[in-house]
């Protein structure tokens, strides 16, 4: 008799075990792709070359796309980082218990909600007739158009930054949270002031995870579509949207996007390494402490 197919697959996941079945869907989702990337952006007419490449990082228009995209997620990563240390700290030592569990339930929902729906919320609070828009000028005569448009550079930053400090806020907590209270005290019984312990212990202990949290944010930005193609309806000039217009019926050149598309892999693959060395490094430093 033959083995039903159900049984089939049952008996193959048996064999290859949990971690082996992973690793099979890593290299069918990930890895396959990615090298499929390299080798169509390499591909050409005569043979292998990198002329796609050379006009990516040589045409104007996509360099451009290249210093808006970093220039955007740097100012993202830095102000989320920034406002995320500066939630953390206030939730680990000042809040009282009810505004942490508010504080908790907003940075969870914040961070949920994110793509399309993310910049239709806006669109509705901060759009031309957004609610936000109309109610300043109803009610104080202040008129947010035409100095500030939500479809602009400014525009996905203060959307951006909305997503990411509330993800910079919980990721940096543990961190704050590893600052024993202690320390604080025994600083205070030797003769230092809060500055001073925050400037010589705190501010080095906490250095690490806020530069783990910037690179992390800075590649979050870097690599957003939805969001951006749904506020600006490729209005602004970035990576991610050139992609999409090379994948496009308009611009149809699919080799040109694939070289895009790798050379964003690379630039996240690094935000990631460096990342995961510095959370290692801060990880070793507490179990120590």
């Amino acid at each position: 008799m033959g083995v039903s197919a159900p049984h089939a697959i049952g008996a193959s996941f048996r064999a290859v075990g949990p971690a082996g079945a992973f690793f099979i869907y890593m290299a069918a989702t990930l890895v396959a792709p990615t090298a499929y990337l390299i080798w169509s952006s390499v591909n050409t007419p005569a043979g292998l070359g990198l002329e796609r490449y050379t006009t990516v990082l040589t045409d104007p228009f996509y360099l451009r796309g290249f210093r808006n995209s970093f220039g955007l997620s740097l100012l993202t990563a830095l102000e989320a980082s920034a406002a995320g240390a500066l939630l953390a700290g206030s939730f680990a030592y000042t809040l009282p218990i009810r505004s942490k569990r508010l504080l908790l339930a907003f940075s969870n929902l914040a961070t949920n909600l994110g793509g399309v729906s993310l910049a239709f919320a806006f669109i509705a609070l901060m759009g031309t007739n957004g609610m936000l828009t109309i109610g300043l000028r109803e009610l104080f005569g202040i008129n947010l158009y035409p100095g500030f448009d939500v479809a602009s550079f400014a525009g996905l930053n203060l959307v951006y930054v909305y997503h990411l400090t509330p993800f910079a806020f919980l990721i940096l907590l543990p961190a704050f949270r590893g600052i024993r209270q202690q320390w604080i005290e025994a600083a205070l019984t030797l003769g230092a002031t809060r500055s001073q312990f925050w400037r010589h212990v705190g501010v080095p202990v906490l250095w690490p995870s806020f530069l783990a949290i910037f690179i992390l944010t800075f590649a979050n930005a870097f690599g957003t579509y939805s969001t951006a193609m749904a506020l600006t309806v490729g209005r602004v000039n970035l990576i991610p949207l050139q992609i999409g217009f090379l994948f496009g019926e308009a611009a149809f050149d699919t080799e040109l996007a694939d070289a895009l598309a790798v050379l964003m892999i690379i630039t996240t693959s690094l935000c990631i390494v460096a990342y995961r060395a510095l959370s290692r490094r801060t990880s070793i430093w507490l179990q120590n402490t």
